[in-house]
């Protein structure tokens, strides 16, 4: 990838806008929470008794409120209020106690903080209408408690993350093809110009374009030059030959036999 790095440069680009386009696609979410506890009748607990330890056997209770805090009839009537929000209900099954869980969620801060607040605003309610259904006696009925509840929402980036690194695969995935598919489209390139076509033996030998074809006569100058300088070169040896066989005092003699082998060569 590294040889190819202009294509790797433009994958890690459209990386970088998957990431970012992933990012504004999922936006940021936020989310507050709540407990609502289910109390048991004042008959149960007995006066100046303490309501924390008759919690057993309202578990069923507490499932039947939750269902009833999550159905249609208080969607809608959170809707009519102008609670933009989703939120869930459900009890706690980490603990025995009749514990509800109520999580709301919503694009801004303060959605989530209304959402959670219309939503525990429709939990006694809800009971005290549950109880009304079945004419249930008023000593013996039931109530309910928030003893835990958020005052600032928290911030919830799972759904943004996820879908970033979704958006870094996806990327990922492209620059390795494209750089893949660059490098075999060149590579295919270059040995289609290295590849030379065989001669065809069914025609004859032309010469190529711009080559310069064979001169006879000029071939036949070259050599005649060639024996020209051959010649002169044996002369000059010769020369030097003949004028190491004579020292300082046979000047005269070697002179004339100079003078003569002029003549002769003449």
């Amino acid at each position: 990838m590294l040889q190819r790095w202009y294509f790797t440069l433009v994958g890690l680009l459209i990386t970088a806008a998957l990431c970012v386009l992933a990012a504004l696609a999922v936006p940021i979410k936020y989310q507050a929470k709540a407990q609502i506890l289910v109390l048991p009748p004042h008959t149960s607990v007995g006066t100046g008794g303490n309501p924390y330890l008759a919690l057993g056997g309202l578990q069923a209770a507490s499932d039947v409120l939750a269902r009833a805090m999550s159905d249609g009839k208080t969607f809608q009537l959170l809707r009519s209020e102008g609670i933009t929000g989703t939120y869930t209900v459900a009890r706690d099954l980490t603990t025995s106690g009749p514990i509800l869980l109520v999580d709301a969620e919503d694009s801004t801060p303060e959605g989530a903080l209304s959402t959670l607040n219309g939503i525990l605003s429709q939990a006694a309610p809800r009971l005290t209408a549950l109880q009304d259904d079945l004419n249930v006696p008023s000593n013996t009925r039931l109530t309910s408690n928030v003893f835990t509840q958020d005052s600032v929402a928290s911030t919830l980036r799972k759904s943004q993350i996820r879908a970033v690194l979704v958006g870094f695969a996806a990327g990922v995935f492209v620059t390795i093809m494209l750089v893949s598919a660059a490098d075999s489209a060149l590579t295919r390139r270059r040995r289609r110009r290295q590849v030379v076509p065989p001669p065809d033996p069914d025609r004859p030998d032309r010469p190529r374009a711009g080559s310069r074809t064979a001169d006879p006569s000029g071939d036949r100058r070259k050599r005649s030059r060639g024996r020209r300088s051959a010649d002169r070169v044996n002369e000059l040896a010769d020369t030097e030959q003949f004028n190491e066989m004579f020292s300082e005092d046979d000047q005269p003699v070697r002179r004339r036999t100079e003078h003569a082998g002029r003549r002769g060569n003449g």
